[in-house]
C-alpha cells in the first residue's frame, strides 16, 4: 500500500555520502522510504520522451522508494560548478565570458515539460532548499508514450522491472555556480492520488550548501570580459554579494541573477551581462568590420545583434528606445528602458520589488542590463540615481575596440 501522509510530515533523516559531500548537496529522506546509491554501471534507470518526440534516458545518482515501490523518488546531480568560475579565457566562449551551463540544462529540462503545468519558485519557496531557483512540472510523455518505465539492470542480460508508473513531477533546484539537481517523482496509479502532498512534505529533500569550488570573479575581471570600464568612484561603492535567487519570468533566463551590484543611496544598481549563444562562434570580430560570407554567416550576426530585443516581453508598461546622443556616454549603439515589477514574496533582496531596466547594446560585441532596484516610496529618488551615475559604467571605446583589431569575441 502507498506511504500514509502522516508519516511522511515526520522529520525527516539526513543522508550523505561522499559523491554528495563532494558536490555540497544533502539529502533527507523521509520516513518509510529507503534510499538507493545508484551503481554507475548497473543500476536504475529511467526515460522519459522529450518535446521532439525522441527518448531521453537518465541515470539518477540516488533513488528512494517506499515499500510497496508504489512511488520512487529519483535525484540526478548535473552540470559543474567548474563552469565559468575559473579565469578567463579569450580563446574559450564559456570560459571567456563565465556563462553558467546549468542555466541552459534548466532550460532544457522544463522545454521537455507541459508548459501549463509549471510551477516556479519565487524567493520564500526557494528557502528550505537554499536553492537559487526552481520549478515543479511534468515531464512531457508524448501521447504515444503515458507511462515511464523503470528497470533495474542486474546484469548486462536481466532486468528487474519495477513497473510502469503512469505519473510523474519534476522537482528542478538550481545553485548558481555549483549545480542542478532535478529530483522526478513517480507514482503508480494506486498512489497518484498522494502526489500533492508527498510533494509538499518532502520540498526540502535536497538542501543545497554554500560551497562554490571557485571564487567568483571580481569587478574587474568581469569588467574587462565583457568589454566594460567602470570608474573608481562606483566600484567604491560595490555591495560584497550578489543576488542570484528567484523566479524567472516567462523564460528569460538572461534577466535572472546578476554579475554585480552597486549601492546609489537608497537604490541598487544589478549589473547583468547576457550571455548570448547566438553569436557565430569561434570567431572574432572586429566592431567596424562584419564577416559576411554568405548568407548564413550574414543571418547569424543578425540574430547575434538582435538577441537581447527578446527581453522586451517583460516590460511592465511600454519600452522607450534611448537616443544615440543618451547612449553616447556609454558607447553603446542601441538601447530601451522599461519599467519591472516583482510579487513580494519574489523580491530582490527580500525587500526591494520596483525595477528600472536600461537595455543597452553594442554592435557586434554584446548587451548589457542595468536594473536600478528601489522601493516604491523612493520612486523620486531612482531617477537622480541614474542621471548621478550615467556614463560610469558602461561599454569601452571605439579606440579600444580598434586596437583590438579582430582579435576578440562577442559575449
Amino acid at each position: 500500500m502507498a506511504l500514509p501522509i502522516a508519516s511522511i510530515a515526520k522529520k525527516l533523516t539526513p543522508y550523505t555520502d561522499s559523491t554528495l559531500m563532494a558536490k555540497g548537496v544533502k539529502v533527507n529522506v523521509p520516513p518509510g522510504f529507503e534510499i538507493v546509491k545508484n551503481p554507475d554501471r548497473w543500476g536504475l534507470k529511467h526515460s522519459y520522451y522529450s518535446s521532439s518526440g525522441k527518448p531521453v534516458y537518465l541515470t539518477p545518482t540516488h533513488y528512494l522508494h517506499n515499500r510497496d515501490t508504489s512511488i520512487l523518488i529519483t535525484i540526478q546531480i548535473s552540470g559543474s560548478q567548474e563552469f565559468g568560475i575559473g579565469p578567463y579565457d579569450r580563446s574559450s566562449k564559456i570560459g571567456r565570458y563565465g556563462g553558467d551551463r546549468n542555466i541552459i540544462g534548466m532550460g532544457s529540462y522544463l522545454g521537455d515539460s507541459r508548459d501549463s503545468a509549471i510551477v516556479r519558485f519565487d524567493v520564500q519557496k526557494l528557502e528550505d532548499s537554499n536553492a537559487d531557483y526552481g520549478a515543479l512540472s511534468i515531464r512531457d510523455m508524448g501521447k504515444d508514450h503515458p507511462n515511464v518505465t523503470l528497470y533495474y539492470q542486474l546484469n548486462k542480460n536481466i532486468d528487474k522491472l519495477l513497473g510502469k508508473f503512469s505519473n510523474n513531477r519534476m522537482l528542478s533546484l538550481h545553485k548558481r555556480y555549483q549545480h542542478l539537481v532535478v529530483i522526478t517523482y513517480f507514482f503508480k496509479d494506486t498512489s497518484e492520488g498522494l502526489a500533492d502532498s508527498v510533494i509538499e512534505q518532502t520540498k526540502n529533500i535536497v538542501m543545497f550548501e554554500d560551497r562554490p569550488k571557485f571564487k567568483l570573479p571580481n569587478i574587474d575581471l568581469s569588467m574587462d570580459a565583457h568589454y566594460f570600464r567602470i570608474s573608481k568612484k562606483l566600484k567604491r561603492d560595490s555591495l560584497q554579494t550578489v543576488w542570484n535567487k528567484g523566479v524567472i519570468y516567462q523564460d528569460q533566463f538572461e534577466f535572472w541573477a546578476e554579475d554585480c551590484a552597486f549601492a546609489i543611496g537608497d537604490i541598487v544598481l544589478s549589473v547583468r551581462f547576457i550571455s548570448n549563444e547566438t553569436w557565430p562562434r569561434k570567431r572574432g570580430v572586429s566592431h567596424f568590420r562584419t564577416p559576411q560570407k554568405d548568407s548564413l554567416d550574414r543571418l547569424a550576426w543578425v540574430r547575434g545583434n538582435t538577441f537581447y530585443k527578446k527581453l522586451l516581453v517583460l516590460s511592465k508598461r511600454n519600452f522607450s528606445p534611448l537616443s544615440l546622443e543618451r547612449l553616447k556616454p556609454l558607447n553603446a549603439d542601441e538601447g530601451f528602458s522599461f519599467d519591472f515589477e516583482y510579487p513580494v514574496d519574489d523580491a530582490y533582496r527580500k525587500q526591494y520589488t520596483q525595477c528600472k531596466v536600461m537595455l543597452v547594446h553594442k554592435t557586434n560585441v554584446g548587451s548589457c542590463i542595468l536594473r536600478y532596484y528601489y522601493k516604491p516610496q523612493d520612486r523620486c529618488k531612482v531617477d537622480v540615481a541614474i542621471e548621478s551615475t550615467w556614463g560610469e559604467i558602461g561599454f569601452q571605446n571605439n579606440q579600444f575596440f580598434k586596437k583590438l583589431g579582430n582579435d576578440f569575441y562577442p559575449f
